[in-house]
């Protein structure tokens, strides 16, 4: 057994300490992290299966849904029997856990963590394979695993973490298994890509850059047998999702049109779609939000560090001309524009797929840059101490002095229960659910606040991140909801509680008011 080197020693203690970061920054923001309307959305079919054993969502009203207002007389039909709208795998995950752990919002989103952890562990095989050294492989699992980004995605219970991880999970198969048992790998990874496939259509990026990468790296050996061993896993985990499709088909049909309506509106307009991505996703979404103060602001300096290091890979012909490099880059810019063209909402919790390899370019020059005068060792000590500053700043910060879950989500809850009747039907985000249970019927999550499903809430619960920031975005995409919606506040309700911007609550007037 070869005895371990002290350079060796110390590779790993670094890797270690960078995943023990990871699970406490993580740790400690599922703890603290408000829940949210998606969460709850997945959470529901997951729960429903294991206590009655079908994937209905029962916390949302069909017809009040964000689909119906991007798409007017859509209609999320059955939902309350079969969930169809999202891809299926991560419902069974998300089941499995609640059927060993029991059922919490701190369950919901523990998959995540663990699929973080994959991702981690996927990315240090990766850059060992493509040339990178132990250092490399442990400082790129530092800088992804403090990225708030991720650590946001790893605390959340989506699906986003569990299909980017099992992506990188696809890739790092191929590279472990290509050099001696190619056909073995084309079949493995393509396995593991279709998971990430049916986990979310997300998982088309990890099955382009798998696609290219077999092409970028072993084209010589390609040959029809590879065709059908890489094809065979999509067929497989289709097959078992048409098994469930055709137990409601009309059901389907409507939920999966709604949601993929206007998905991938940026190929028609390739060039304005790659300035969105910027300025939305990057900029308003995460690293620039439009109503942050001076500390948000700050993050900026976050991308602009990555830019700076994916420019420097690009223009330094030592680092570019590396072949598993120069692979990466590829990769990203193919990624970059999938995600451009392709993902035509731009939410910030997609960046999950991409972050990695901006922290390996940061990585990676660093290492460079290290290896230079003493000067240039200074300066980029310094840069990389302001990164990782606002990086951690901002996970802690939320950790220790926000606390939203304890400090918005509980007292609206507390207010919002001592003001219920039995009589009440209060209108507010699915989150509510983690609070009044998934089969309140006195809960519905109907931002149509019965426009078209004839309820009359009688209490109005408008959040930040949901409700009030599709009333205000959808003034130009739907003026007459924004219309209605507004005189529906002005003449039939009136506000009973305020939290900052966070929660706002509304009772509708009594019928007898003059």
């Amino acid at each position: 057994m070869r005895r371990w080197s002290p350079r060796d020693r110390n590779c790993a203690y670094g890797t270690a300490a960078a995943v023990l970061l990871f699970v406490l920054l993580t740790l400690g923001s599922v703890i603290t992290k408000r829940p949210w309307c998606d969460e709850a959305w997945f959470a529901s079919p997951a729960l429903d299966l294991t206590e009655n054993g079908r994937m209905g969502t029962h916390v949302l009203e069909p017809t009040g849904s964000h689909l119906s207002i991007l798409r007017p007389g859509s209609r999320l039909e059955g939902i309350d029997q079969r969930t169809y709208w999202v891809m299926p795998l991560y419902l069974l995950v998300l089941a499995l856990a609640i059927k060993l752990f029991g059922f919490s919002l701190a369950v919901v989103r523990l998959p995540s963590l663990i699929w973080g952890l994959g991702a981690l562990a996927a990315w240090y095989v990766i850059v060992r394979r493509l040339g990178g050294s132990r250092e490399l492989a442990a400082l790129t699992l530092f800088f992804t695993g403090i990225d708030y980004a991720f650590v946001n995605s790893a605390s959340d219970g989506r699906m986003d973490m569990m299909c980017a991880s099992l992506g990188f999970i696809a890739m790092a198969l191929y590279l472990v298994l290509r050099d001696n048992r190619f056909l073995l790998a084309v079949l493995l990874s393509h396995a593991a890509a279709a998971l990430s496939l049916f986990t979310h259509p997300n998982g088309m990026l990890a099955a382009a850059a798998l696609v290219f990468t077999i092409f970028y790296l072993d084209r010589k050996r390609l040959s029809w047998a590879v065709v059908p061993l890489a094809g065979a896993p999509y067929v497989v985990a289709g097959l078992g999702w048409l098994v469930y499709i055709l137990q409601d088909r009309a059901a389907f049909a409507a939920q999966f049109a709604a949601n993929a309506s206007n998905r991938l509106a940026g190929l028609s307009a390739p060039l304005e779609a790659i300035r969105l991505e910027i300025a939305q996703r990057y900029l308003e979404a995460h690293f620039l939000p439009l109503d942050a103060g001076l500390n948000g602001r700050l993050k900026l300096l976050i991308l602009l560090a990555y830019v700076a290091a994916l420019v420097v890979m690009i223009a330094t012909p030592a680092l570019r001309g590396t072949p598993g490099y120069r692979l990466l880059l590829y990769l990203t810019g193919l990624r970059f524009l999938m995600m451009a063209w392709g993902a035509s909402l731009k939410n910030a919790y997609y960046l999950v797929h991409i972050i990695p390899f901006y922290a390996f370019f940061l990585a990676c020059v660093t290492c460079w840059l290290w290896q230079r005068s003493n000067r240039v060792r200074w300066a980029t000590a310094s840069v990389l101490c302001l990164v990782i500053g606002l990086q951690l700043t901002w996970s802690l910060y939320r950790i220790f002095w926000l606390r939203p879950y304890q400090k918005q989500y509980l007292p609206a809850v507390r207010f919002l229960r001592a003001h219920m009747t039995p009589q009440d039907l209060v209108c507010g985000s699915a989150e509510l659910a983690f609070a009044f249970g998934f089969h309140d019927p006195r809960i519905v999550d109907d931002l149509s606040v019965g426009r078209w499903s004839g309820k009359r809430p009688t209490l109005l619960v408008v959040d930040k991140w949901y409700y009030f920031q599709i009333v205000t975005s959808f003034d130009k995409k739907s003026p007459e909801y924004s219309h209605y919606i507004s005189r529906l506040l002005q003449d039939d309700f009136h506000q009973i509680y305020a939290q900052r911007d966070e929660y706002q609550i509304y009772r509708r007037y009594s019928p007898s008011r003059p």
